[in-house]
């Protein structure tokens, strides 16, 4: 997540302040842990490392250790923090959350014992619910699985409204392998079958569990976005893909896009492909967040520019889909895209020569005819200029490329009609009707559904899998 640029600014002028409390008073810890830490706010690593370093220097206590050791966790130093935590406790060995962030190190070094003995002793001075939960996550990487379900209840039992100890317990329920009954013979075809029904059944328990625990989660904070995630994942395993869709819904609609992704480091095509895909399930005004995140950190993005013109276009918002056209051109885009859509937004304006010398970009672009759309919105933009016969060749072109799309066939003989050619007119609008009636009877509301399905998991599985998302 990306720091507001007026959060930045108060942060910085916070700091400017307890800098000059510093020069009156050199030698209080204090305010060097908490300059370390807007330091760190604002990514400056080096100098906050040397903030907190002062503060030991003045003050070499557990908690000032700890402060450090966390920064050091924080930013993926995990030895320097295993030293930090370490002293803290050297200095101070009833400190319960020495004890308690030293065996999280330890488990994330796979140093499981030594971090099962620091969790027992976090426990034994108080810290009991965070150290209950390491050992949960402990013996979950050891997949000791009824271990480590006992040690989340536990840690839920402490603290019933912590959102991370459901989220751990949901995940537990995920990843616990079902037990299959214990089998010392042969058996017959029918027992096998019973026996799938038992372990199909068991995991459909468990899977509803981690369910529950998930929109627990949820419940207690709307912000936790893997709870979302696995939570889609969950009703996807049983089928039940209404539910899912429900859930990406109030996904997108409560969590906003910098929180998502790291906009900063996504590639282009991952963020195309995300808004496109947003689009096709309707989710417009998201598609455009999206499209605004990327183009604050990728200013002379003009494929994105295009790509939230063409939003604009398609929800009738005109004036902001020319803006970002022409910014695209600005920006050196060059492609039959954005042609063709300069086309199309002009004759909305009734630019109808400015139209027609766009299109005819975009159709020296298409060397090979493959776009049908081209030649539709030219010969749209040349019946207004009253050329009728070559709007006629355009349209023609379309219904070579595309010979189902009705509104070609409508088109031309609008066009034959101007010039009285009653009969060809006929037949086009017959031709036209027969398309309208087949696509009206080709609709089937299983397909329909079946594809928005499809999109909507083709869009949760890019979130899962987008090196993007944070």
């Amino acid at each position: 997540m990306f720091f507001d640029k007026n959060d930045k600014e108060i942060t910085k002028n916070i700091l400017n302040e307890i800098e000059k409390i510093i020069e009156q008073d050199t030698n209080n810890a204090e305010l060097f842990i908490l300059k370390g830490n807007l330091l760190s706010d604002l990514e400056q690593l080096n100098e906050a490392e040397e903030s907190y370093s002062k503060a030991i220097f003045i003050e070499p206590s557990a908690d000032n250790y700890i402060t450090r050791g966390l920064f050091y966790e924080k930013n993926n130093l995990t030895e320097l923090a295993g030293t930090d935590y370490q002293n803290a406790i050297n200095t101070d060995e009833y400190n319960s959350w020495g004890h308690l962030f030293l065996g999280n190190i330890l488990r994330k070094t796979d140093r499981y014992n030594m971090a099962i003995k620091s969790y027992q002793t976090a426990i034994c001075l108080g810290n009991t619910y965070s150290a209950y939960l390491g050992l949960a996550k402990t013996e979950t990487e050891l997949r000791k699985y009824d271990g480590a379900l006992y040690y989340i209840n536990t840690a839920i039992s402490f603290n019933p409204e912590n959102a991370v100890c459901y989220f751990q317990r949901g995940l537990l329920f995920l990843e616990m392998p079902v037990k299959k009954p214990k089998k010392n013979t042969k058996l017959s075809l029918h027992k096998e079958f019973s026996l799938y029904k038992q372990i199909n059944k068991i995991s459909k328990t468990q899977t509803k569990k981690a369910i529950k625990d998930f929109k627990k989660v949820i419940s207690l904070d709307e912000t936790f976005i893997p709870a979302y995630f696995l939570l889609m994942k969950a009703y996807c395993n049983l089928q039940m893909y209404s539910n899912a869709i429900n859930i990406f819904k109030k996904f997108t609609d409560k969590i906003p896009a910098d929180a998502i992704f790291d906009f900063e480091n996504m590639d282009i095509n991952s963020c195309c492909k995300i808004v496109k895909l947003l689009c096709r399930i309707n989710q417009t005004e998201n598609a455009v967040d999206i499209c605004s995140e990327y183009i604050e950190h990728h200013q002379n993005a003009a494929e994105i520019y295009l790509l939230r013109g063409e939003v604009f276009y398609n929800t009738e918002n005109y004036a902001d889909a020319a803006i970002n056209f022409n910014t695209a051109l600005d920006l050196g885009c060059d492609n039959e895209s954005l042609y063709l859509n300069l086309g199309k937004i002009n004759i909305q304006y009734e630019n109808y020569n400015k139209s027609l010398a766009y299109l005819n970009i975009a159709a020296e672009k298409d060397s090979v005819e493959e776009n049908d759309k081209i030649y539709y919105y030219r010969g749209i933009a040349k019946m207004h200029l009253q050329k009728f016969e070559e709007a006629i060749d355009d349209f023609d072109i379309a219904i070579s490329i595309n010979f189902q799309n009705p509104d070609y066939y409508s088109l031309k003989a609008d066009a034959e009609e101007a010039l009285g050619l009653y009969k060809s007119a006929i037949k086009n609008k017959e031709i036209a009707a027969n398309l309208d009636n087949l696509e009206t009877n080709k609709v089937d509301k299983t397909t329909l559904f079946q594809k928005n399905i499809d999109d909507y998991f083709n869009l949760i599985d890019l979130f899962n899998s987008s090196d993007a998302v944070l």
